[in-house]
């Protein structure tokens, strides 16, 4: 199950807006293996507001745009993603860190098929580290802001 909201630290949040390019060749980074359906967006837009973040990525089909809004109350709500699997989303600060808690499931032949992906923004100056995580999978991608 997702986790509920943390507690506010003694950290400053960061600003993520702005147009982030991932520091790797596009081409090569689009036909990375994606965790669990989740594709590698070549390119984030991030909108910041005090109650919601926003990402614009270009992980849609054939590269078309997609938009998440991220609600800061603790809440979980759905989100886009894969047709025919129920996927739902829980974002906070942890401290410097903007989390993402993504639960996918769909209903397969055995019964129902759970998958919880783990988001993690952190910004570092001109240089923005998202580090996504399934199971035992870890995927780190560096993006630089243009």
């Amino acid at each position: 199950m997702l986790t509920g909201a943390v507690a506010a630290q003694d950290v400053e949040t960061p600003d993520l807006s702005g147009t982030w390019v991932i520091q790797a060749d596009a081409d090569a980074a689009r036909n990375r293996r994606p965790i669990n359906g989740v594709s590698i967006a070549t390119e984030l837009v991030i909108r910041q507001a005090p109650r919601e973040v926003t990402l614009q990525t270009n992980t849609g089909t054939g590269g078309s745009t997609v938009t998440t809004t991220h609600k800061l109350d603790g809440s979980e709500y759905e989100i886009a993603g894969p047709i025919g699997w129920g996927t739902r989303a829980r974002a906070r600060w942890e401290g410097a860190t903007f989390a993402v808690d993504i639960r996918r499931s769909v209903q397969g032949p055995e019964g129902e098929l759970v998958f919880d992906i783990q988001e993690r923004y952190t910004r570092a100056d001109d240089t923005l580290t998202l580090v996504r995580t399934l199971g035992r999978t870890t995927q780190t991608l560096l993006y630089k802001l243009r």
